[in-house]
């Protein structure tokens, strides 16, 4: 059955600041629906300043988070009854909708094109008060190997940091204890009824979720007092899945460097400039972020990329379920660089034995199909890891690696070609210069380990 509405509304929001807790409210129609936010151990004494800053975030906190609802209906009219919106803003939020919504309107057969439109009008330009923030920089961490190589090459280099999280989960807190870093775990709760709509068929799918988060961390970082918020998105993330209606879709345009730059610009024009926000893996391919990864032993029993996996409450249960394209996409990367009895005791099998996985793993490679709707490499990195790969002992055997060098060299794809691309670190990025130098000294080291740079394996 359809969920169907005329217009979608962006009613209020608020934050209780002795809990520590936001509350964004939307309606659709006559359907209304509240989010609340927990912000667990935050400071609950702030002055007038930082209450101002904390309602002009949420503001913009509450116009991304929408998203999450608007899609249930993809109504014709939108309405933002908090305040006014700028022009800017609302070009912003219809480019963060209309990218964030791409896999959405494909799985959906949906075209958005010229459909999502926010009002504008006369909006005050906000006047910044200093905040004062701490100097410290708060890596937010999933529990995969990205957060890793972010905590330790920013540990490297004696960064005063801090973990972030969205959600609880064991993963991240081993991750956390392993790293000796203190933890903030933000509790998200959506409105119940929007998981009762989607029971009776509302429309339901990808939301640009690091969106989301980015937003959700902006706010954190006046409750929990820093002043610099260091994601893990990788190069790697600027590469679309495929073209729809004339638009790329990337499953992750919100980890891009294009969401980046465009929400560097909103941070400082309209939110302030005492806290700096920037991805630490932008110049790194996931080929480069796995090999200094692999260098990081204690982690490896730990650390877990399986979305699946999340969902699993039982401590007990794997971390990897190796279904899905992430972990095998994950396996593959690691490949080149941990030993094989390593490999297999972290997922718990050997993922090239299965011939289940082959097609998969050309999507992998763009032997076939379409680059997979997950959070996973370029074509190249991946070829680039099967050019290590078929030449270390133990791997070159196994039914799918044999199968995948038979079909690399049918289409006459050079993995050579692909490994040098993998291993060049992208100069284009929007880091400041402390965190430049740490990354570029943190992956020199990695290639010397391995010395993959001259050709070798």
């Amino acid at each position: 059955m359809k969920i169907e509405a005329k217009t979608f509304r962006f009613t209020s929001f608020e934050f209780d600041a002795k809990k520590t807790t936001a509350y964004l409210r939307y309606a659709a129609d006559a359907i209304d629906f509240e989010e609340k936010l927990i912000f667990a151990g935050a400071e609950q004494m702030f002055n007038d300043d930082r209450i101002k800053a904390i309602n002009n975030f949420l503001y913009y906190l509450h116009i991304a988070a929408g998203i999450s609802y608007y899609k249930a209906f993809i109504p014709d009219a939108i309405e933002v009854e908090t305040r006014p919106m700028s022009e800017s803003t609302a070009r912003f939020f219809e480019k963060f909708y209309f990218n964030g919504l791409g896999e959405f309107a494909f799985r959906n057969n949906l075209d958005l094109k010229d459909r999502i439109k926010f009002p504008s009008g006369d909006s005050a330009e906000p006047i910044f008060a200093p905040l004062n923030l701490k100097r410290r920089t708060a890596v937010p961490i999933g529990g995969g190997k990205d957060s890793v190589v972010t905590l330790e090459t920013l540990k490297n280099k004696n960064e005063p940091i801090m973990g972030v999280s969205v959600g609880q989960h064991n993963t991240i807190e081993e991750i956390a204890a392993i790293a000796e870093v203190p933890l903030f775990q933000i509790r998200r709760f959506l409105s119940p009824n929007l998981f009762e709509l989607n029971k009776q068929g509302a429309l339901n799918g990808h939301v640009p979720i690091v969106g989301i988060l980015s937003f959700i961390f902006l706010v954190a970082a006046i409750l929990y007092d820093f002043d610099a918020i260091a994601m893990s998105n990788e190069r790697s993330a600027d590469s679309g899945n495929m073209i729809y209606e004339g638009s790329e879709i990337n499953h992750q345009w919100s980890k891009s460097s294009d969401f980046e730059n465009s929400f560097q610009r909103l941070i400082k024009n309209k939110m302030t400039e005492d806290i700096t926000y920037f991805s630490m893996l932008r110049p790194l391919s996931e080929f480069q972020i796995a090999q200094v990864f692999s260098t990081t032993p204690e982690y490896h029993h730990a650390f877990s990329s399986c979305n699946r996996a999340y969902k699993i409450t039982d401590s007990n249960a794997s971390k990897w379920c190796c279904e899905c394209d992430k972990c095998r996409f994950v396996f593959l990367i690691l490949a080149p660089f941990l030993g094989k009895n390593e490999l297999i005791k972290i997922f718990g099998k050997n993922l090239f034995d299965e011939t289940t996985n082959l097609e998969k793993y050309q999507e992998l490679l763009g032997l076939e199909g379409h680059k997979p709707f997950e959070c996973v490499g370029e074509f190249e990195e991946s070829q680039a890891a099967l050019y290590l790969i078929n030449r270390r002992s133990g791997w070159a055997d196994t039914p799918v690696i044999k199968n995948l060098m038979t079909g690399v060299n049918q289409k006459k794809i050079d993995l050579r070609a692909s490994f040098d691309k993998a291993v060049k670190i992208k100069h284009r990025h929007w880091m400041p210069q402390l965190y430049k130098n740490a990354i570029y000294e943190i992956t020199r080291i990695a290639e010397k380990k391995y010395n993959y740079l001259g050709g070798g394996a």
